[in-house]
């Protein structure tokens, strides 16, 4: 919960006001923080009110209902997270390459090789391809070229 904007909310809630948010992920990450925060404002006498769905806390009813959207809230997050390391750990075993594209292809590694196993002083193939001169001793060290 290192949210400094959540955090000065909270510290500068008054007993008898009102927080009102447009949806519940807008206050907090997860059922728990959702939890702590509603806590520290009835501590406060701080009532809370969500737009979207329409939640009081000013009553038992809406503090169930909060209680009850946020767990569910909180299931579809946890989904959404299965589905997405699921598809990930799929096209790792595909062989789909993740991440940026590559800065150096095959071909132009290919040529700053040559360029190290010639003898050419890394600065200088580094300013001819382009390239950072770590970029360089990387493919020198994964190659073994001394």
């Amino acid at each position: 919960m290192a949210r400094p904007a959540l955090q000065r909310l909270i510290d500068e809630a008054t007993p008898g006001s009102t927080v009102t948010v447009y949806k519940l992920d807008r206050l907090a990450r997860n059922l728990r923080d959702l939890l702590s925060v509603l806590d520290m404002f009835t501590d406060r006498g701080v009532h809370f009110r969500c737009l979207d769905p329409a939640i009081d806390t000013g009553d038992t009813f809406g503090r169930f209902m909060l209680q009850f959207l946020g767990a569910i809230a909180e299931l579809e997050r946890g989904m959404i997270s299965d589905r997405t390391k699921s598809a990930l750990a799929k096209a790792k075993a595909n062989g789909v390459r993740l991440g940026p594209p590559l800065k150096v292809t095959d071909e132009r590694r290919g040529r700053i090789l040559e360029a190290l196993t010639s003898g050419q002083p890394v600065i200088l193939i580094a300013n001819t391809h382009n390239v950072s001169r770590a970029t360089v001793y990387r493919i020198k060290r994964e190659y073994g070229v001394s």
